[in-house]
């Protein structure tokens, strides 16, 4: 991953889909029919900062308001700012880091929805991975920052003051990079309470529940008596 300074208090880090990747062509049509770039760029930011900025301005729009949906949407903001990450960045990576396990959502079948399955974890392996990227690009860019030289070592009076702007937008930096850091590690400590493609799907068809008697499956067993099986497991 390339690291890009756009802002005080935010880089960006940039992620691409390998042309050595055995499912190359079919997750590079994906991305072209998304509209997605390849390699993109994804924005880290500092997340204290965005919710101290969040904060501020919902104070300002709601003051004396205690509305309930005004309540629930000053709550959806604040959670959104909280995440120092792109949301697309997760997306991106979970469709880069489809394997053998999961590549059954890259078949033509699903080709129309499998952009918006990325939206979501697809599984226990590929979110994994997906996060483990994300923490080794951000790792190697905070190696790559060198300490600033103290202020007082510059005799000229403007080269100090340069020195001091640089120095505050590099601290913001490195903190935009270690929000995002620790927020990745909190996800990748999630990954078992996590709702993967699988059970979403079971989910979506209704099967993740008890069975009810028009769904068991009855045979005839060598004793001439009768078994019961669920309807999933005779098909």
């Amino acid at each position: 991953a390339k690291v890009e300074r756009v802002a005080p208090a935010a880089v960006e880090l940039e992620f691409a889909l390998s042309t050595l990747d055995e499912f190359f062509d079919d997750k590079e049509f994906v991305l072209e029919e998304a509209k997605v770039e390849n390699p993109k760029r994804f924005r880290v930011s500092d997340a204290s900062e965005q919710m101290a900025r969040a904060t501020r301005r919902l104070e300002r729009a709601g003051k004396g308001n205690t509305a309930t949906g005004e309540a629930a949407a000053s709550a959806a903001a604040l959670a959104a700012a909280a995440d120092p990450l792109d949301p697309e960045m997760l997306r991106f990576l979970r469709l880069v880091c489809v394997g053998a396990q999961d590549a059954f959502l890259l078949e033509s079948i699903f080709r129309s929805d499998v952009w918006d399955f990325m939206s979501y974890p697809v599984s226990g392996v590929n979110e994994e991975t997906a996060l483990r990227v994300i923490e080794g690009a951000i790792e190697d860019a905070l190696e790559a920052y060198a300490p600033a030289p103290p202020l007082d070592s510059w005799s000229d009076p403007v080269d100090a003051r340069r020195a001091a702007l640089a120095a505050r937008v590099l601290a913001g930096e490195v903190a935009a990079l270690r929000s995002g850091l620790a927020f990745v590690r909190r996800e990748l400590s999630m990954l078992d309470s996590k709702v993967y493609y699988q059970e979403r799907r079971l989910k979506e068809l209704d099967l993740l529940r008890p069975l009810d008697e028009s769904e068991i499956v009855r045979s005839e067993n060598e004793g001439g008596g009768r078994v019961s099986r669920a309807f999933d497991q005779s098909y």
